[in-house]
Order: structure tokens, then C-alpha cells, then sequence
């Protein structure tokens, strides 16, 4: 298999530049030839916008997400997810976003 990274694209579906950061919703394609071999999804837990930083706009996302003040889509559900295994986020998730960010806590990728 010779792979090679035929785009990158930001969750909107616009190409990210190389100066820009990959974040959650980031989908690459890698192609085998002229076909696409492989096509990924990046997560980024924690990352709820999709900027590729955890800061406070994940923190208010989520915020929002949970008090059913906005609809958010599937993969950032899942980046709010900080635990990986539950079915969806949690006032928790909230909390260890926010000790991440004024780092007293570490959230795992």
C-alpha cells in the first residue's frame, strides 16, 4: 500500500490550510493510486468546536449542548465524551474540560 494524504477538510468540509490545526470533525482521505485506500474522522476529546484547541468555546459549547440550548453534531458529541465509553456527555465531561483548560487536569487522546 502507498498511501498518500489526497485532502484534509475542517468539519464545515472546507480544506484546511497547512498553517491551520486538526481538530475534531477533521476528515482525511488517503488514496492508493488514484483510489481512496482509507478515510478517517479525527476526534479530538475535549475539542467540541472543532478548532483543534480545548478552550473556553468548547467549554461554553458544551454548555449549551447540555443545557439543550444548542444542537451540535455527532462527532462533537462524541469529542465531549472525555471518558470515551459513555453514551453521551455529562456535566462531568463539562467539569474535566474546564480543569484541562486551567490545567489541573490532563484529558487523554
Amino acid at each position: 500500500l502507498n498511501a498518500y494524504i489526497k485532502k484534509v477538510e475542517g468539519m464545515d468540509g472546507k480544506a484546511l490550510k497547512d498553517s491551520e490545526k486538526v481538530g475534531t470533525g477533521t476528515k482525511m482521505q488517503f488514496l492508493d493510486g488514484s483510489d481512496v485506500a482509507k478515510e478517517y474522522t479525527i476526534i479530538v476529546y475535549g475539542d467540541v468546536d472543532g478548532s483543534g484547541t480545548i478552550n473556553a468555546r468548547d467549554l461554553l459549547m458544551l454548555q449549551r449542548y447540555l443545557l439543550g440550548k444548542v444542537q451540535i453534531k455527532e462527532i462533537q458529541v462524541k469529542a465531549a465524551i472525555i471518558d470515551k465509553v459513555s453514551q453521551s456527555p455529562k456535566a462531568a465531561d463539562l467539569l474535566k474540560i474546564q480543569r484541562h483548560i486551567l490545567g489541573k487536569y490532563t484529558i487523554e487522546q
